[in-house]
């Protein structure tokens, strides 16, 4: 799991709001059109707050592989009322997906 995005996020947390709330969607059994939706969706939120940062958008791309603050990112997003488990498994990676694939 890619740590900055988690820490970013945590930083912006009204777009970790809007994001948990549309990927909350996902299901793996919609249909590739119905996933695609809602990664347009997530990446519409994410895009103009990164745009012109290219830094950022790098720097939240790289896999830091840092677990230090994973005890303390479970602390704050369970303190939003968000299932840390839901934010590790499927907001995440929808992020980092956005994020590739803006970044190329």
């Amino acid at each position: 799991m890619n740590i900055k995005v988690l820490q970013w996020m945590l930083r912006n947390q009204a777009v970790l709001r809007k994001v948990a709330d549309i990927a909350s969607g996902w299901k793996k059994d919609l249909t590739y059109s119905e996933k695609w939706a809602i990664v347009d969706s997530i990446a519409k939120l994410l895009i103009p707050v990164l745009e012109g940062d290219k830094v950022l958008a790098a720097a939240l791309l790289e896999d830091d592989g840092d677990v230090r603050f994973l005890s303390n990112m479970q602390d704050e997003v369970s303190a939003l009322g968000i299932d840390w488990a839901f934010i590790r498994d499927t907001v995440i990676p929808l992020v980092i997906l956005v994020l590739q694939i803006v970044g190329k």
